[in-house]
């Protein structure tokens, strides 16, 4: 993508965003800033998950011994 292109989509983004927040750009920031928020604790709750299954080869295991115990603790 060249950097004209890029720029546009980023302009074209940026006007979404805000519109989306009723022309407010400080809520605009303000939701990027959640969002960014929950994105980087998926990233590290998902290379956590990884690294332990990839080095101890228990993903799957430990994933459904998770999942057991949170339906156990709903139950109760």
């Amino acid at each position: 993508m060249s950097a004209p292109t890029q720029n546009h989509d980023l302009e074209a983004s940026a006007e979404a965003v805000i519109a989306a927040c009723d022309g407010d750009p400080r809520a605009a920031v303000m939701s990027l800033l959640v969002a960014v928020n929950y994105l980087e604790a998926e990233v590290e709750r998902l290379a956590q998950a990884v690294s332990r299954g990839y080095v101890r080869g228990r993903l799957i295991k430990e994933t459904r011994t998770d999942l057991m115990s949170a339906s156990h603790l709903n139950q109760s």
